[in-house]
């Protein structure tokens, strides 16, 4: 009899908190209670194991019902962040891209120039002569570096020839003058992680044949370090970079000397 008064004043309790926390999800009547009048020990304890199972079976419920109700208010979330993405131009052109080809891994548009095109990933060099279409195309297609293992990191390389035409990546070269860099230095990208605006802060001659882009980092500082370094290195004077967690490098052929490339930095902010 002890132990169960116990079970029940603290299952009681446990009602009390979750039907607090869930305000209009239960309410209990003086109906549920044990009759005062009631003496006789066995009548007594049925009518609170009685109580009891009533007891449990609400918690369980109650804990459902909220569980369920957080799920709700996550999803209708996710749906409202969606929509508004879905609002941005380079994000609704990136959803759609991947509809077409799964191997879209984001979108890629600079304000005022040519620059509009959706981000491929395929692991290797395919897009070098192959485009969003699947087709053979000396244009190519802008594509993520094959050492990015299809992830946005905290150094992100981007490829594009430099076409005479001007298409793809053929108007990077222009940032190699200061009031070009400057009057263009904003980059929008789109991908899964929604929508990110990049400053450029550094345009840099390098040669692909002797040169890497560091990718990974042991240390947070690392990091930093490098980007330091890239900021140093810029042929045009930019404002250096500050609060920033990853950089975008738009990398492209140049004709300075033989593998020359134009790399064209920005953080994110």
């Amino acid at each position: 009899m002890k132990t169960r008064l116990i079970i029940l004043t603290f299952l009681l309790s446990a009602s009390i908190a979750i039907s607090a926390n869930a305000e209009d999800l239960f309410e209990y009547s003086n109906d549920d209670a044990i009759p005062e009048v009631v003496v006789d020990d066995s009548i007594r304890n049925a009518y609170e194991e009685s109580y009891l199972v009533k007891l449990v079976e609400n918690s369980k419920t109650a804990d459902e019902l909220l569980k369920k109700q957080r799920e709700d208010e996550l999803k209708q979330a996710e749906e409202s962040k969606e929509e508004n993405l879905l609002k941005n131009k380079s994000y609704k052109n990136y959803k759609d891209a991947l509809q077409e080809n799964d191997e879209t891994i984001g979108w890629i548009r600079i304000n005022g120039l040519s620059v509009d095109y959706p981000i491929m990933y395929s692991g290797d060099d395919k897009y070098l002569t192959i485009n969003f279409e699947q087709e053979e195309d000396a244009n190519g297609a802008i594509y993520l570096d094959k050492n990015s293992n299809g992830t946005w990191g905290n150094v992100n390389l981007i490829h594009g020839h430099n076409m005479k035409s001007g298409k793809m990546f053929g108007m990077l070269d222009e940032y190699k003058d200061q009031d070009f860099a400057k009057e263009h230095d904003n980059i929008e990208i789109a991908s899964s992680e929604g929508v990110k605006q990049y400053k450029v802060f550094s345009v840099i001659v390098a040669d692909s044949d002797t040169e890497e882009v560091q990718y990974s980092f042991s240390k947070e500082e690392d990091f930093y370090k490098y980007v330091d370094k890239l900021y140093e290195r810029s042929v045009v004077e930019l404002q250096e970079p500050d609060d920033y967690s990853d950089v975008i490098i738009l990398s492209t052929c140049s004709y300075q000397f033989n593998n020359a490339h134009t790399l064209v930095c920005a953080y994110n902010r």
